[in-house]
């Protein structure tokens, strides 16, 4: 079997360190900065701030470390 190129592996590593990244400001988000719980907030508003930092994040890194995940 073929090893993938490193470009994309890079790509997924992005992925993941995004959606990280998302999980981890999220949570800071909600608990730190607006001092409120996971009830209060809402799960679906969590959820899609999460998908929000993530695709910011995913961007930037895409852009600074230049993996072609994005088209030009």
């Amino acid at each position: 079997m073929k090893k993938p190129p490193f470009r994309v592996m890079l790509g997924y590593g992005v992925w993941a360190a995004s959606i990280l990244i998302g999980i981890v400001v999220t949570w800071f988000l909600v608990y730190i900065w607006l001092d409120t719980d996971l009830e209060r907030f809402q799960f679906k508003y969590f959820v899609l701030t999460i998908i929000s930092v993530a695709s910011i994040t995913v961007i930037w890194l895409d852009y600074f470390l230049d993996t072609k995940i994005l088209p030009d």
